[in-house]
């Protein structure tokens, strides 16, 4: 994953609050646990899906190690009056809770190997995985192939490693609003695939645009994608 910026945060915040995709996967999350579970939210980033698993659960703790991430969750649980999250900045994958947790969610965080094994370190419950289900990247002007852990490679290498798990696939409104067409253009670039040369220009990103959901932002990309979820209990983790 990319480290998070002044400019990417900004970004991601737009698309937070024009957008249901944190809710969406909140939604289905919670029909995999117990109200009463507490659920660890590993690599939270800027916490909006914390924020909307605090409406599910009995505890959240959100686990990240970018400050001025974290400080966009705290502002925001703290306008609202959530008051069962807890923030932690640390490096989820070397540290242990004093008690282990009921379930742990990596949304697009981590490698499988990475995943199990600290899962069962730190989990007596479910490790909930979260995984991109789409093969080519959305905000690129051509069609350019992803890399990394997707949900099917995913699924496959937890079916050789013979780790029974569930599997769930739903579709979610991943648009990214923009407050004018130079604002988009320079998402585009910032999301641009490493080693692409594509040229990114203002009349190629207008093509791709459609009108916003307020005045504060006229233009979107509306992108509906598919994620998928697997649920793995940690007692079947070898």
């Amino acid at each position: 994953m990319r480290p998070w910026t002044a400019e990417s945060i900004r970004y991601r915040i737009a698309a937070a609050e024009t957008g249901s995709m944190e809710e969406t996967i909140a939604r289905h999350i919670a029909a995999h646990l117990s109200r009463d579970s507490h659920v660890c939210d590993a690599g939270c980033g800027l916490g909006h899906l914390s924020l909307e698993l605090a409406s599910y659960f009995r505890q959240v703790t959100a686990v990240d190690t970018c400050q001025p991430a974290l400080d966009v969750l705290i502002a925001a649980k703290t306008k609202r009056g959530v008051g069962n999250i807890r923030v932690l900045r640390e490096d989820f994958f070397s540290m242990r809770p004093h008690e282990p947790y009921d379930a742990i969610v990596f949304c697009n965080f981590g490698s499988l190997g990475e995943i199990l094994a600290s899962s069962k370190k730190q989990c007596q419950g479910k490790a909930i995985i979260i995984k991109k289900n789409w093969d080519y990247h959305r905000f690129s002007l051509a069609r350019t192939p992803r890399r990394g852990n997707s949900f099917k490679l995913t699924a496959s290498k937890l079916k050789a490693l013979e780790i029974p798990c569930e599997e769930e696939v739903f579709t979610v409104e991943t648009g990214q609003p923009f407050s004018e067409l130079q604002d988009a253009v320079g998402y585009f670039k910032l999301n641009r695939p490493d080693g692409c040369g594509e040229e990114i220009t203002a009349e190629k990103v207008g093509r791709m645009l459609v009108p916003g959901p307020s005045e504060r932002y006229p233009l979107q990309c509306s992108v509906r994608e598919s994620f998928g979820l697997l649920v793995v209990r940690t007692e079947d983790i070898p």
